[in-house]
């Protein structure tokens, strides 16, 4: 990961130091025949004892291992949290996969043949602008060389998941089939309705999770996400919490939150049928309304178009509704 680490990105990366969470991943959105080949009930985190203290100086991302037809696959997760798209992405994952093998090798973990085993690289990117980078070494490489010489360049492809292109282009069903597409709407879905349905969905799922270090995670992802950004109109210092880690601490002062939505929700749908009701009417009497008794409408509170309905009944001019 490029760049100083925020908290938000520290509790989304733990989110992925969870088998669960790894699984409905590469279940959900790696769409590969192997995949189906994967025993999930062999995966395992990789750490110290495996990766060598330089290695994992050089980067801290998520990086697991599963069988796979009886041989280990290693599966590399690089978190992207930065605003900019990094267009060299391809050749950083190189020397990640490169420095990986380099110290199984030195560990001895490669086996009596010494052969490499199979690595996925997965960039997981959840910025705002949407991801245009070459996702393999090749396409970086000029091209204005003889073949003969090409065929010799190093090339490396990664799997890019781009969270937010994901979600706006409804690439995932719309009911939340697990934490992963909930995760990813949580964090890119812009309407606030949608946001309160998708959230909903998602505590029904992981309030009936035996998975306690996992709500600890979610917990400290949305408390860090969402209150202590002060997205959604939420302040740390008006909803203070004890403990961060309390996933029902924050889902309280969430669901607190997604009360008062609804009721702003309900308060909006009112007035918008108050303004078409009177509206229609004064179009009806009146004919076409002039832009100064559209803006009086469309600024009208709702105290004040209930006022305009009563004048309406007895208003021989339009001005005399406003007056």
């Amino acid at each position: 990961m490029t760049g100083k680490d925020t908290p938000h990105d520290h509790s989304y990366k733990r989110l992925f130091s969870h088998a669960e969470m790894v699984t409905q991943l590469l279940q959900t959105f790696v769409d590969e025949d192997w995949v189906t080949q994967l025993d999930f009930s062999s995966l395992q985190k990789v750490d110290s004892s495996f990766i060598t203290k330089e290695f994992r100086e050089r980067e801290d991302d998520v990086i697991w291992r599963v069988k796979f037809q009886d041989k280990w696959l290693y599966l590399y997760i690089l978190l992207e949290f930065q605003s900019s798209v990094d267009p060299l992405m391809a050749v950083r994952m190189m020397g990640y996969i490169a420095l990986l093998y380099q110290d199984l090798a030195n560990q001895k973990l490669l086996g009596k043949n010494a052969k490499l085993p199979p690595v996925l690289p997965l960039v997981l990117y959840n910025g705002d602008k949407r991801w245009k980078a070459a996702t393999q070494v090749k396409d970086l490489l000029d091209q204005d060389i003889p073949p003969s010489l090409l065929r010799y360049s190093p090339d490396v492809h990664y799997l890019l998941l781009d969270e937010g292109a994901i979600v706006d282009n409804n690439q995932i069903p719309k009911s939340i089939q697990n934490l992963v597409v909930a995760l990813f709407k949580l964090e890119h879905v812009k309407d606030l309705q949608e946001w309160h349905r998708v959230y909903s969905e998602f505590t029904g799922q992981l309030l009936s999770s035996d998975q306690h270090e996992l709500k600890k995670d979610f917990a400290s992802w949305l408390y860090k996400s969402f209150i202590r950004k002060e997205r959604l109109g939420l302040n740390p210092r008006e909803n203070p919490i004890s403990d961060i880690n309390d996933f029902y601490e924050v889902h309280t002062v969430l669901a607190n939150r997604i009360d008062e939505w609804e009721r702003q929700i309900a308060d909006k749908a009112m007035h918008e049928g108050e303004y078409k009701v009177i509206h229609r009417l004064l179009t009806k009497k009146f004919g076409e309304l002039p832009n100064w008794a559209v803006e009086k409408l469309q600024s009208a509170s709702s105290q004040e178009l209930h006022k305009y309905e009563d004048h309406f009944l007895d208003a021989k001019t339009l001005e005399q509704v406003f007056s």
